[in-house]
């Protein structure tokens, strides 16, 4: 770690390269299905959508990476703390296909929002909307349950209640992602580049 370099940039020094969560999977009747692997959908996509920025700092991805898999992480567990939690209706594999799905139409929508990768239209009602109506529509495909809860039935308020949750939860990371951008960026020079010389 050089003493010149800001604090957040040493924070991340240590992870040599950033790769999206495995946040995407594909099955026949995924609209994704043409995709073999979720980091060549967004590889795609990311230039769109992070084209009014130009140039983002790695270790900017690098904790947007770390929120996501904070993200998904909801989604896995089975700490007796999460037991009443509203995501627990919801298994990984659904939470990654909506996710995808935000990520492909928010690359060809006009609305704003504070990330390029976790949900978060700004519009907090349109989002809820949006998690609201695929978690629905996924579980009518009888595919949205994890598998301890197959045998059941999903209400359509726990549903609901689950896709607020999301929208909350990925409103909060989504702001975390733009506070951590805002403090490197107020740390480091506003010529930066990759030849920045620290010693200067």
């Amino acid at each position: 770690q050089h003493p010149h370099q800001p604090p957040l940039l040493q924070q991340h020094q240590h992870q040599q390269q950033y790769h999206h969560p495995d946040m995407f999977v594909t099955s026949s009747n995924n609209s994704a299905g043409s995709m073999s692997n979720g980091f060549s959908a967004t590889a795609t996509l990311l230039p769109q959508m992070v084209a009014a920025d130009v140039l983002e700092h790695p270790a900017v991805a690098l904790f947007r990476q770390e929120k996501m898999s904070e993200l998904l992480g909801r989604f896995v567990t089975t700490s007796p703390q999460l037991a009443m939690d509203p995501l627990q209706v919801i298994d990984q594999a659904t939470a990654k296909r909506v996710i995808y799905r935000w990520i492909v139409r928010a690359a060809h929508d006009n609305l704003q929002s504070m990330d390029c990768v976790i949900p978060s239209w700004v519009d907090f009602n349109h989002l809820t909307t949006f998690f609201h109506r695929q978690f629905i529509a996924e579980n009518r495909k009888g595919s949205s349950a994890p598998s301890s809860m197959r045998n059941g039935m999903i209400s359509m308020e726990a549903l609901k209640e689950a896709g607020s949750s999301m929208a909350n939860l990925c409103h909060r990371l989504a702001k975390e992602v733009v506070e951590f951008k805002h403090q490197l960026e107020s740390q480091i020079p506003s010529d930066w580049s990759d030849s920045t010389n620290w010693n200067r």
